[in-house]
């Protein structure tokens, strides 16, 4: 008899010196028994202020309302076992990914008097796979644009060999035609024809070898506050004309000529409409804007 209750001392000893786990009991109705020093360590009560309250203190509030912690018990109850990961509190209010096991215990008449309750934090492990599911998922998708990339580079070398073919004889077909109109206009939609498909092709090119389409350094401050906008020629006898605003608009591909200045800034040609034929002149703080007409 004493060497069973040594026995049962040392057990009580090694769980409460666990520290990685946390390892208590509770009773039928979930309510905490006992504590350790892994489960302090993990969810940060004391034994003092956590043993007596029900373990659905360590759940969400979504998963309370739920019913989460209840179904746990009625699982491990039934099944004997009940495992599971998931979001939990601590005392502080931070969360942490658990792994949790629930086990019942049962006596010699094979009635439940209890559950043991295991907690790991693998909060570190989950981030870890995690940020390994997206290293691969990105490779694959790099895997994906490069089998495209290939594919169409083929595809547009086949397509430009052939649209060499028609430029190749369509200059000798619309001198040919040059005295029937009706034949001349289709010789000329022809030709237009195979011009998109010329830029289709380039498209494609760059596409495959994964170059920027359009490269362009403009970035004004990300935005353009309100400034005023006023024409360059004025008014007949010397008199300004009416001022505009432009607020917050972008320089996109409405900029028609960048040129640096001495200052630092920039000169950009943009078409405004709406506006007279004459130039406009926009002006602001290192920079200065010339427009017209488009």
């Amino acid at each position: 008899m004493d060497a069973i209750k040594e026995s049962e001392r040392q057990f009580r000893l090694l769980v409460a010196g666990v520290t990685d786990y946390a390892v208590f009991m509770l009773d039928p109705n979930g309510i905490i028994t006992t504590w350790n020093a892994g489960a302090q360590r993990i969810k940060g009560y004391t034994e003092e202020e956590i043993v007596g309250h029900h373990f659905s203190k360590f759940y969400t509030v979504a998963d309370r309302a739920a019913g989460v912690p209840a179904r746990a018990l009625y699982t491990a109850s039934q099944e004997g076992r009940f495992e599971i990961e998931g979001w939990r509190v601590r005392k502080d209010g931070t969360m942490f990914w658990a792994n949790v096991v629930i086990d019942p215990i049962w006596d010699e008449q094979r009635r439940l008097i209890g559950f043991a309750k295991i907690t790991r934090d693998i909060t570190e492990r989950r981030e870890m796979q995690l940020a390994l599911q997206e290293a691969q998922n990105q490779r694959a998708q790099a895997q994906k644009m490069d089998a495209l990339g290939q594919l169409t580079g083929g595809v547009a070398h086949d397509f430009n060999n052939l649209l060499m073919v028609i430029r190749g004889h369509i200059r000798a077909l619309q001198k040919a035609v040059a005295d029937d109109a009706k034949l001349a206009r289709s010789a000329e939609a022809i030709s237009l024809a195979a011009q998109r498909g010329e830029a289709l092709t380039r498209q494609l090119l760059t596409f495959a070898r994964r170059q920027i389409v359009n490269p362009t350094v403009l970035d004004v401050g990300g935005n353009i506050y309100p400034i005023e906008i006023e024409r360059a020629g004025g008014r007949p006898g010397g008199g300004r004309s009416g001022r505009r605003t432009l607020s917050e608009r972008r320089l996109g591909r409405s900029a028609r000529r960048i040129r640096r200045v001495p200052d630092g800034g920039c000169d950009v040609r943009i078409p405004l409409t709406g506006l007279s034929t004459a130039p406009v002149l926009v002006q602001v703080p290192s920079l200065s804007l010339e427009a017209s007409n488009a």
